[in-house]
C-alpha cells in the first residue's frame, strides 16, 4: 500500500507541474498576444501621427501663404481697388459697369 501511495503522489505531483505548466504557459502567451496587439496600435498611431503632422504642415503653409497675401493686399489700393472691381462689380464714378452672364 505503501508503495501505491507514492506512486499516486508522483502522479498528482506530475499532474500539478504540468497544470502549472499550462497557467505559466497561457499567462505567457495572453502576455505576448497583448504586447503585440498593442505594438500593432503603436505602430498604426504613429501612421497617423505622421499623416496629420503632414497635414498639418501643409496646411500652416497654406494659411502663411494667405496671410502674406492678405498683408501685400493691406497695403496695395490699387490691388484692393481690382478685387473690389472682380468680386462685387464695383465702379469707380468714370466708368460704366458691364455686366456679362455666363451660360450655365
Amino acid at each position: 500500500m505503501g508503495h501505491t501511495k507514492s506512486r499516486i503522489s508522483r502522479i498528482g505531483r506530475a499532474v500539478g507541474r504540468v497544470t502549472l505548466f499550462f497557467a505559466v504557459w497561457t499567462v505567457a502567451v495572453s502576455v505576448a498576444v497583448s504586447a503585440i496587439k498593442q505594438a500593432d496600435e503603436h505602430r498604426r498611431l504613429a501612421a497617423e501621427v505622421t499623416a496629420l503632422e503632414g497635414r498639418y504642415e501643409d496646411e500652416f503653409d497654406a494659411y502663411a501663404e494667405q496671410l502674406a497675401e492678405n498683408q501685400r493686399i493691406a497695403v496695395d489700393e490699387e490691388k484692393q481697388v481690382e478685387l473690389l472691381k472682380e468680386r462685387f462689380g464695383y465702379t469707380e464714378p468714370n466708368e460704366t459697369p458691364i455686366i456679362i452672364l455666363k451660360d450655365y
